[in-house]
């Protein structure tokens, strides 16, 4: 995506349109009364909103703490354009593992080794750091 401007713009224009035509529904649903209770409906997109921002924290956890501090400009306007307010940022720093100082600091404190040594085979292979570097070109494009 980064070397192929064409592709990258084409990709982020049919995700926002993806996104506006989902917006438009969701509008119509409430408008013509199709949504039994509004305010439990609000609450669930609402959820769905932190679960995404969680993905995307979950990716960028990933990266080495440098990127990740590359990568903050980006996040905090994602979070301006989302409501994505502190609470709900330290919601979803929580369901990806970490605190807010954590993030702050760029790493994690140092977990459990009986965890480290069971996931290092997956998370040292070649295909995974493929697949890693990948994913974190994605995030910083859709964050751009």
């Amino acid at each position: 995506l980064e070397a192929d401007k064409g592709l990258r713009n084409s990709l982020k224009a049919a995700l926002s349109w993806d996104i506006v035509r989902k917006l438009k529904t969701q509008r119509h649903m409430l408008v013509e009364g199709r949504v039994k209770d509004p305010t439990s409906w609000t609450k669930k997109r609402e959820d769905q909103g932190i679960s995404r921002y969680a993905a995307i924290l979950q990716n960028m956890l990933r990266l080495p703490p440098e990127e990740v501090q590359a990568m903050s400009q980006e996040l905090n306007k994602y979070r301006l354009i989302h409501h994505i307010d502190d609470a709900d940022h330290e919601r979803a720093l929580a369901k990806c593992g970490w605190t807010k100082e954590e993030f702050r600091l760029g790493r994690q404190e140092k977990q459990d080794e009986f965890e480290e040594d069971d996931d290092m085979d997956e998370f040292e292979s070649v295909r995974w750091r493929k697949v890693r570097r990948f994913s974190s070109k994605v995030v910083r494009t859709l964050l751009q």
